[in-house]
C-alpha cells in the first residue's frame, strides 16, 4: 500500500495495529482492539471501511462498534 510511505514522507511516525490473523485468515479483532487501546491521545488512526489492502478482510459490524468505543475513550 501507499499509505505508510506517504505518511512517513509527511513527517508522521507510523505504528501499525494487528489486523490479519494468519491462523484463521480473518480479522484479528482481539489483537487490533488491544493495539488500538494503546494509541496515544491526539493520534491519527487509519481504518479501512472495506476490502482492507492487501488482506481483503473486513471487520464485522459489531467489531466496528467496539473499535469505535475504544477509539473514543
Amino acid at each position: 500500500g501507499n499509505h505508510i510511505p506517504l505518511f512517513r514522507r509527511s513527517g508522521l511516525a507510523v505504528k501499525q495495529y494487528r489486523y490479519n490473523d494468519p491462523i484463521s485468515c480473518g480479522f484479528d479483532f482481539i489483537g487490533a482492539l488491544q493495539d488500538i487501546a494503546k494509541i496515544h491521545e491526539n493520534s491519527v488512526i487509519l481504518l479501512h471501511a472495506f476490502a482492507h489492502n492487501p488482506t481483503v478482510v473486513d471487520p464485522k459490524p459489531e467489531h466496528w462498534n467496539d473499535m469505535s468505543k475504544v477509539i473514543k475513550s
